[in-house]
């Protein structure tokens, strides 16, 4: 398949950390700026550092409070997805989870889901959070309320540590966002105009969630 469109003024922001033997958990958001430094209003270096910077202590002020004490966030990386010379910058720091107690396997983890105005097909975007401790698991299902409400308490506050992010000049993320892009059969195969989707609110699923490949070594 050739390579995702431009989406503009839309940046990644992808948090890593390592658990273990794994050292390349991420998880993924997009967010949606104004007010860039470069062509066309697009994000410089400089302005994706300024980003990831202060994502990362957006993580490590309210998210890392609920993952547990063996497992590290170790950067944010923040890629402007507006054009392939987008600016891009790693900020880099490690920052240990706050949640003590027996650890779980590494494939467990806690669901958010994501709302949307539109309905599509394959229309679920979600994030899979690296988070939970013996002590947090209430039945052979789902976590306890009380894990379930101190993760959704986090995850609001983080958003708007988000979404309070400024940069540059006069630059400013304003709105955490889902993208999807539609397949086109062709041929040849490809894809058509990305399409950006603002998410409204999100919600922590008592579910556990799983990521099996999260167990094979990063």
């Amino acid at each position: 398949m050739p390579a995702l469109p431009p989406v503009a003024n839309v940046c990644r922001i992808r948090f890593t950390f390592t658990w273990g033997s794994n050292t390349n958990i991420a998880c993924n958001l997009h967010a949606k700026y104004a007010g860039g430094g470069g062509p066309a209003g697009g994000l410089t270096n400089s302005d994706a550092n300024s980003i990831a910077a202060a994502a990362y202590f957006a993580w490590a002020g309210n998210i890392i409070a609920e993952q547990p004490t063996d497992l590290t966030l170790t950067a944010c990386t923040v890629t402007d997805l507006a054009s392939t010379t987008g600016g891009q910058a790693v900020h880099t720091q490690t920052q240990a989870g706050g949640r003590a107690g027996p650890f779980m396997d590494g494939s467990t983890c806690v669901l958010v889901n994501h709302h949307i105005q539109r309905r599509y097909r394959g229309g679920k975007p979600r994030t899979y959070i690296p988070a939970g401790v013996g002590a947090d698991f209430g039945t052979p299902q789902t976590w306890v309320s009380g894990y379930v409400n101190a993760v959704q308490n986090a995850w609001n506050s983080f958003v708007t540590a988000l979404e309070a992010i400024t940069f540059g000049t006069a630059g400013a993320l304003n709105a955490i966002v889902s993208v999807s892009y539609p397949k086109v059969a062709g041929p040849p195969p490809g894809y058509g105009a990305p399409i950006t989707d603002v998410i409204l609110s999100s919600t922590v699923n008592p579910i556990y969630g799983s990521q099996r490949r999260r167990l094979r070594p990063g």
